[in-house]
């Protein structure tokens, strides 16, 4: 009986060492989120992650200005985090210029600061491949546009 005893608390006590050495996960809610579009004429939209709550708001070309406050789940952080992994957003550059004569398209800026990674990045009519280099084309890119998804579901489905 107490050979068994032994054996048990032994293995309670490898189980727990090994529990406070494995590495933390990290965390799901960046410190720091922001991103921005600004577009033709003054429209444009923004988040900004103010004490835990999403402040998005929508501007018109109008000058009209429409703020929602929104409150994502762990669940939905954690999804976020995970998208944006798997777009190698992390391997973004800083800028990616106007590749020349587009004055109609879309100006944009992401800030986020988790405790494993920052990232500050601008665009300017000119977004990542999937691979993080320019595609020196007006047009969305795949990764740009699953960045915009992985917002959107943060908002809980709303318009981004």
């Amino acid at each position: 009986m107490r050979i068994g005893l032994t054996i048990v608390l032994s293995l309670q006590l490898l189980t727990a060492a090994s529990m406070t050495l494995a590495a933390p996960a990290p965390s799901v809610m960046p410190s720091k989120f922001s991103i921005g579009f600004n577009g033709l004429m003054g429209s444009g939209q923004g988040v900004v992650l103010q004490e835990g709550v999403l402040v998005y708001t929508q501007y018109g070309r109008n000058g009209s200005k429409d703020v929602k406050k929104i409150t994502p789940s762990p669940e939905q952080w954690r999804q976020f985090r995970q998208a944006l992994d798997e777009i190698n957003i992390w391997r973004w550059q800083a800028k990616y210029p106007n590749p020349g004569g587009v004055a109609d398209g879309l100006r944009w800026q992401i800030e986020l600061t988790y405790p494993d990674h920052t990232l500050h990045v601008e665009g300017d009519n000119n977004y990542p491949d999937d691979n993080g280099r320019p595609s020196n084309e007006s047009q969305q890119t795949k990764a740009f546009q699953r960045l915009r998804a992985a917002v959107q579901a943060l908002l809980g489905g709303a318009s981004f």
